[in-house]
């Protein structure tokens, strides 16, 4: 790999000695790209590449010129995973397509750029499903692989890289290789989860779930204290093919609403408008445009507990028992709350935290007691089951996961840094671990405590791409890339 020195450049003339670089069939631009969580906007090169040969034409300018590589699908991980100051990013959009979708038997080939909004589209109407879909439909397929996302199907069915049957992919070198659990097996148990620093999954290949019908059978239940929660959780039956409980982190007890869902043989006579399609309004009423900016000022501890009494008193006026289409169910936030980083001032900081079975109960009540202590709780606080699979750096485990998510502005607070200390520490004394996809502050020794198999990981890396192309402001934090 040739490297010019750029030391005596600001980071807006390197960027733009970059673009320059680039040949003039492939679009390009200069953007301000960031997380889902709008924690931090960064300058970057963005490259819009319409095919393979173009996709490999950017290697190789990269690989010239000593710059790095990210791809991106649709953006929705929370913090750095898709930024890159020092490189290009390269957006996959244009590679949308479902090549193929055979209907008997479940199984779906698309582009890495395709969304889940497009594919359940396309998959739903003949009663097949997605597993471990996250709450965003406007996720990639490749993104979703890259980070092993997972959904609340997650208990029973797996992570989303579960359904992962082969994937094409096009390594640093400019090779395209096939993947899947017979043919280069090592290499397909690390890209899952791997967060895009091995290469570009242009396409792959799903298994689907066979569903009776795209409605679902959704039932609501209270509890006052998480040993409650967790007494909820053991009552589930073989029926049941989704739940997630909600706390409210304000409440000294603990106490929440818990959901749990089913399948129904039964599809809805008028099919709602697909998540993509949906203007972004607060409540399905106000364009968020207006109502963010006047709502941002009041977005601080005393409005975010008030919002969780809200929550959790409000609901109660309502049926405990509904039936509803899959988009109503599985995206809430994307109907009332779209886009809701945007209403808080430094946008929103996202921790989301996995601990083995036995000691979840015991965590979940130590970490409530941390937040408060430290006046940082967490503004939404969900609790989701989620089941061990064998990928290098997946977030999987059998265990309970609690996500924390506070305004941005609060990391700025004297006690934040100590806040974030007791919070790894007693993840890692629980045997736990924070999700990639979502980290937006953590630092080297804390992933290397958390993921074991990180050696193994890096490993790989070093093999399929030693002059280290492809990386983002993510990797290069935590130093992945070393």
């Amino acid at each position: 790999m040739m490297k010019e020195s750029n030391e005596d450049l600001t980071m807006s003339e390197y960027q733009d000695k970059i673009i320059k670089k680039i040949t003039k069939e492939i679009r390009v631009s200069k953007e301000k790209l960031f997380g889902w969580g709008r924690y931090a906007y960064t300058d970057c090169v963005i490259a819009y590449p319409q095919n393979v040969d173009e996709l490999k034409e950017l290697l190789k300018i990269c690989l010239h010129n000593g710059y790095s590589i990210t791809p991106k699908g649709g953006g929705c991980s929370f913090g750095d995973l898709i930024t890159n100051k020092k490189g290009i990013v390269v957006d996959l959009s244009c590679f949308n397509e479902v090549i193929d979708f055979n209907k008997e038997k479940g199984i779906l080939t698309t582009q890495g750029g395709t969304s889940a909004g497009r594919v359940l589209n396309h998959v739903l109407p003949y009663n097949w499903m997605m597993r471990g879909l996250p709450g965003t439909s406007f996720g990639t397929m490749a993104g979703f692989v890259a980070n092993n996302v997972h959904g609340k199907d997650s208990f029973k069915n797996g992570h989303f890289g579960r359904g992962v049957i082969f994937m094409k992919m096009l390594l640093a070198s400019g090779e395209i290789i096939n993947l899947s659990r017979e043919e280069n097996p090592d290499i397909f148990n690390a890209v899952i989860g791997g967060m895009g620093l091995l290469g570009i999954i242009i396409e792959a290949t799903f298994q689907l779930i066979k569903i009776p019908g795209s409605m679902v059978e959704v039932e609501r239940k209270y509890f006052r204290s998480i040993p409650e929660l967790f007494n909820l959780f053991l009552t589930v039956t073989d029926d049941i093919d989704m739940d997630i409980a909600w706390i409210d982190g304000f409440n000294k007890n603990g106490r929440g609403i818990f959901q749990t869902a089913k399948w129904l043989n039964k599809n809805p006579d008028v099919v709602p408008e697909s998540m993509e399609k949906i203007q972004k309004k607060l409540m399905g009423k106000i364009p968020i445009n207006l109502a963010y900016p006047l709502v941002k000022p009041f977005v601080c501890r005393t409005s975010m507990s008030a919002l969780n009494k809200l929550a959790y008193w409000g609901s109660k006026t309502s049926k405990n028992k509904n039936i509803l289409h899959l988009y109503q169910y599985y995206y809430p936030h994307m109907t009332s709350i779209p886009d809701s980083p945007k209403a808080m001032e430094g946008g929103l900081v996202g921790f989301q935290i996995i601990v083995p079975d036995d000691k979840a109960c015991e965590f979940i009540m130590k970490l409530l007691d941390v937040c408060r202590k430290y006046k940082l709780e967490s503004w939404f606080l969900c609790v989701k089951r989620h089941k061990l699979d064998p990928y290098l750096l997946s977030f999987a485990e059998d265990g309970y996961s609690t996500t924390i998510e506070i305004p941005g502005r609060f990391t700025k607070w004297s006690r934040f840094s100590a806040f974030l200390d007791k919070m790894i520490s007693l993840t890692v004394d629980y045997n736990g671990k924070i999700n990639l996809a979502k980290d937006a502050l953590l630092k080297p020794p804390h992933i290397r405590a958390m993921y074991p198999k990180l050696p193994e990981f890096l490993e790989i890396k070093q093999k399929l791409d030693p002059n280290k192309l492809f990386g983002s402001d993510h990797s290069r934090r935590l130093l992945l890339n070393s």
